[in-house]
């Protein structure tokens, strides 16, 4: 099956053409590149085919219908998007499938399809999130947390004098010698510490042959910093749970 996969988070759209599970093309921007400019067949089609069927992951309701009509207007004929309540195959004990997020859903059932159960899921986007799938392939649910630009943007937000290092690729050691220093070694290092422990307490829970997956805009950032984790790394996680869901959904 070739099909587009689209996922609008709360910082960026990405979009990969796939193929029998291979990517065939990918592409990213942000929301107002998106609005400005939109996007092209050329650019859909990936050097082959123009994709007539397409799935929307969407966290960001107000872009969904631009998404969309943008997608219609290049030709993509059957765009669906990704409803958790609405799979009755996915087997869960989360309370409330309305509420779970549509991209929570799409990475777990990526993870579960690709690596198998139990797995863990740590998306390191605006918000990190952790989803986990227990050993008899039922989701569970998991947690979620500010994001690592969420906390640099918070830490120049909620004071008089920080400054505001949202956006910075700056790196720095465990004992930061000034304060641009100390604010990212506040974040990254304390994010660290804070996803191993998570990680070894659900691990405590789901089995030792639990598989750990990151994804996420910041996850490269912090294996720099120093994560330890035994973890898979899937830049596209997401978006390949949009196709399964278009295969399960057929």
């Amino acid at each position: 099956m070739r099909a587009l996969a689209v996922g609008i988070g709360n910082s960026t759209i990405r979009l990969a053409v796939m193929e029998d599970g291979e990517v065939c093309s990918r592409g990213i921007c942000s929301h107002a590149e998106f609005r400005d400019r939109g996007i092209s067949s050329q650019e859909l089609a990936g050097g082959g085919e123009l994709p007539r069927l397409a799935g929307v992951c969407s966290v960001v309701p107000e872009m969904t219908p631009v998404v969309t009509e943008a997608l219609h207007g290049t030709g993509v004929e059957d765009v669906r998007h990704v409803q958790p309540r609405e799979a009755t195959w996915f087997r869960s004990s989360y309370r409330s499938m309305d509420t779970l997020g549509a991209d929570r859903f799409a990475v777990a059932l990526a993870a579960k399809e690709l690596y198998g159960s139990p797995c863990v899921v740590i998306d390191c986007g605006t918000a990190t999130t952790i989803n986990v799938v227990d050993p008899d392939g039922r989701y569970l649910g998991g947690s979620i947390g500010v994001g690592v630009e969420t906390a640099f943007a918070a830490l120049h937000r909620g004071t008089a004098q920080l400054p505001d290092l949202s956006g910075s690729a700056a790196d720095a050691p465990v004992i930061g010698r000034d304060t641009g220093e100390c604010i990212v070694s506040g974040v990254l290092h304390t994010h660290c510490r804070a996803l191993e422990g998570m990680a070894g307490d659900i691990v405590k829970i789901t089995g030792p042959d639990t598989r750990i997956i990151l994804t996420g805009g910041n996850a490269e950032r912090l294996r720099a910093a120093g994560l330890r984790l035994d973890a898979a790394r899937d830049d596209d996680l997401l978006l390949r749970g949009v196709i399964f869901y278009l295969l399960f959904t057929a």
